[in-house]
């Protein structure tokens, strides 16, 4: 990890995207729990109060996301992509025929573009371009590879193809229907992260058997090339912050935000700070919340799963679920 330099965000209005975001949507917590006898998805406020059940059935429902405008949820169930409405209306499955003569064979991953009206939906050996509405492939590409992310603007997807001796990062235009590889590197890349500005990628890579991954950042284009942390410990990419200066960075029992050229570190939280003080629980990787100011993370710390959430710097910390059950996969 670098050395820690303290320095304040500010988030520069104009550099941040522009959003589909409702003002009269409040964003909420989604999650599952088995509190109810199975894996069902839940929405909670950021206070943890006003917990809804969205799903009920025998089916395992789990990994939600939210669309980035925040009116819909994707998930799985038993395995199958779904999508609902935020609050739990219009439960339906993305059922083009391409994708049921798939499953169960393959498992499809689903990650939404940024016109919250579309989502991709790729196995590794397929990739498709539906839209959210009436299921029509817009897009579909055969093609084998590890990890796909969205350009800010949705109208690029990158995708890394990792075999035993290298891995290579690919960009696919779809309007003009064009690939072409940026990056090939020795090293395994395992995650990948668009800048919401379009300007950078950041990845998390190692460098083969008994060696950590690391973070690096490039430029779009493949050019400038930047390794940002040490191989020491296992490092895993979060999110960026809107203004596109820094990345969540996850290390066991730590994060911290780092800058995208390296030379700026802020701890987020570590074993020093009240979130993990005289507690030596395994949680599940924080993720920055909309406000760019709290956290929100999954611990064992009070003897099951749970929700927390918390400020930059582990100060405030607060235990959202609270109840026997085991509650995970939070999205804020």
């Amino acid at each position: 990890m670098p050395t820690s330099t303290q320095i304040n965000i500010v988030i520069d209005p104009s550099s941040t995207p522009t959003s589909t975001f409702q003002a009269d949507i409040k964003p909420e917590i989604v999650f599952v729990s088995d509190r109810d006898g199975n894996s069902e998805i839940y929405t909670m406020t950021i206070s943890g109060n006003n917990v809804k059940r969205l799903t009920n059935n025998s089916a395992y429902d789990i990994h939600p996301k939210w669309s980035p405008d925040k009116t819909r949820i994707s998930y799985f169930s038993d395995s199958f992509p779904y999508v609902m409405n935020s609050d739990g209306t219009d439960q339906k499955p993305i059922s083009n025929t391409l994708l049921i003569e798939k499953l169960p064979s393959e498992r499809f991953d689903i990650e939404w573009a940024p016109n919250s009206q579309q989502v991709a939906v790729w196995s590794g050996l397929n990739l498709y371009i539906l839209n959210v509405s009436d299921d029509e492939i817009t897009y579909q590409q055969e093609v084998k590879f590890n990890e796909l992310v969205w350009s800010p603007n949705g109208q690029q997807v990158a995708t890394i193809l990792s075999d035993e001796n290298s891995s290579k990062i690919f960009i696919t235009d779809m309007e003009k229907g064009e690939t072409k590889q940026i990056l090939e590197m020795r090293d395994f890349i395992q995650e990948i992260s668009w800048s919401p500005d379009g300007e950078k990628i950041a990845i998390s890579a190692s460098c083969g058997m008994g060696c950590f991954a690391a973070v690096f950042t490039l430029n779009a284009d493949g050019t400038n090339l930047l390794k940002l942390t040490d191989n020491e410990d296992p490092h895993w990419i979060s999110n960026w912050t809107s203004d596109s200066k820094y990345i969540l960075v996850n290390v066991p029992n730590s994060a911290y935000l780092i800058s995208s050229d390296g030379k700026e570190t802020i701890p987020v939280m570590d074993e020093t700070t009240p979130a993990f003080l005289n507690s030596t629980a395994w949680y599940v990787l924080p993720v920055l919340a909309s406000d760019e100011e709290r956290i929100v993370f999954v611990s064992g710390r009070d003897g099951q799963f749970e929700i927390y959430t918390g400020n930059i710097g582990g100060e405030g910390l607060i235990n959202l679920t609270q109840n026997p059950a085991s509650d995970t996969d939070p999205d804020w």
